[in-house]
């Protein structure tokens, strides 16, 4: 369903957040996840995550709540947006 597309999930390193990165990857979505946490615990998510479903999946501990008109995720989204190859949770 989501071959191809990529998909940024924020605050999915567990609960709620890991559920929708993890229901994206299950449909062949590519996955950003982010948010906070152990770094072994969330290599292992990432590493499981990817394994477990033939996608890439990338992990990036940016603190979102901080505004930052130039931050890579924002600039990631803008192009993303643009192409409308994406699905955000």
């Amino acid at each position: 369903m989501f071959k191809g597309k990529s998909a940024l999930v924020i605050g999915s390193t567990s609960g709620i957040g890991l559920g929708i990165a993890t229901a994206f990857a299950a449909r062949a979505a590519n996955v950003t996840f982010n948010g906070f946490g152990d770094g072994t615990e969330i290599e292992n998510i990432r590493a499981n995550l990817s394994a477990d479903h033939g996608v890439e999946v990338y992990y990036d501990g940016a603190d979102l709540s901080k505004q930052d008109d130039d931050h890579p995720h924002r600039r990631w989204l803008d192009r993303a947006m643009n192409a409308r190859q994406m699905a955000i949770a």
